[in-house]
């Protein structure tokens, strides 16, 4: 009896095995809902994958600099006025900070629950204490203006005053994102080129996110993504020039206007892995 039922799993889980090549893997974790940052801290990754590893969501985005957060954020006020207080809430970046003359940044910034003060010396935002006062050592957090504040986009950042008679200390002013898409309709210059606008010198960065997110959904790779979005079908036969010639990609310009985009891409797919369609025999690149 007992030679009898090792036999029959035995055929059970033979049986299961050959059922799987009937059906395609996905090599990213499952139920997975993270953020990835670029390794040059430029860019923020959000996606999540559902039970069998398959991706489901994504979302890419621009970490701008703290300098472009505050220059092309024109929904601040820099004639705020908080009653009984006698501070400063901004102050000149300084000529040697910044490329804009005449450039107002914050005193005070707020990074979740971090204060920080702009120190004009080192044309950086430095980590302060309750008093508001310089912290020293090692794990003393500071951004330089030319630096992006690599958090999630859930971590809310914000304009503060410091006022001593206050019990807070520090007085939120108002939040300010810190990406291209999250600053969306605060920043609309006028560019005649593309549709009529820009953000952040970003040219229509939200609308060709959106097509390579959904492209990417389809294919599950970044290669054959971009293939589709340079125009280039999979099954074009590159000694015809007819059909070279009449190529329309996308997104004009995707490897020009998005290297780092493409490059972060590329870093998360090493790092959570590739799809595989097992029932046309495909492998991953590393293999």
């Amino acid at each position: 009896m007992r030679k009898l039922s090792l036999v029959l799993i035995l055929i059970l889980v033979i049986g299961l095995t050959g059922c799987k090549g009937d059906e395609s893997v996905y090599n990213f974790k499952s139920r997975k809902d993270d953020y990835y940052i670029s390794e040059n801290d430029r860019i923020i990754i959000e996606f999540k994958t559902d039970e069998n590893g398959k991706m489901i969501e994504l979302s890419i985005d621009r970490l701008l600099t703290i300098e472009e957060m505050i220059y092309y954020n024109t929904n601040i006020n820099y004639d705020f006025l908080i009653e009984g207080f006698g501070g400063d809430i901004y102050e000149n970046a300084g000529f040697l900070c910044t490329q804009y003359e005449n450039f107002q940044v914050p005193s005070n910034i707020e990074i979740g629950n971090t204060k920080y003060k702009y120190n004009r010396t080192d044309c950086e935002y430095q980590e302060v204490d309750r008093d508001n006062i310089y912290k020293s050592g090692s794990y003393a957090r500071e951004y330089n203006l030319e630096e992006t504040i690599a958090v999630s986009k859930n971590i809310i950042i914000s304009i503060v005053a410091y006022d001593v008679n206050s019990a807070e200390k520090f007085i939120e002013i108002q939040r300010i994102p810190h990406t291209a898409k999250l600053l969306g309709v605060y920043s609309i210059p006028i560019n005649s080129d593309k549709d009529g606008f820009t953000s952040s010198g970003v040219f229509n960065y939200s609308t060709d996110m959106a097509i390579y997110e959904q492209l990417y959904l389809k294919h599950q790779m970044n290669e054959t993504t971009v293939e589709e979005i340079n125009g280039i079908p999979t099954d074009i036969n590159l000694l015809d020039l007819n059909d070279i010639d009449s190529i329309t990609p996308l997104i004009a310009d995707f490897y020009t206007m998005y290297i780092e985009e493409n490059a972060a891409i590329i870093e998360l797919e090493s790092e959570i892995g590739l799809f595989v369609d097992e029932t046309e025999g495909e492998t991953t690149p590393d293999e």
